[in-house]
């Protein structure tokens, strides 16, 4: 399983296996048939999968739920 954060379409993309799909899809991930990916453009639905990010996305992360934390208050 892997996620990445695509920054020219502002979504994170989640590629799992067969196997994990019922992962993403119970957690609001949206299917994408012609590119066989999951996606969402909500960075605390993708911090679920925080533990499968790479360096990049992982700091795109922080930097948003630091974002939806403030706005909180």
């Amino acid at each position: 399983m892997t996620l990445n954060y695509k920054k020219s379409e502002n979504i994170f993309i989640l590629k799992c296996s067969f196997s994990e799909k019922n992962q993403p899809k119970d957690t609001g991930f949206i299917w994408n048939p012609t590119k066989k990916w999951w996606w969402t453009k909500d960075a605390e639905t993708a911090s679920i999968f925080s533990g499968y990010a790479n360096d990049m996305t992982l700091e795109y992360l922080v930097v948003e739920l630091k974002k939806i934390e403030e706005y909180r208050r």
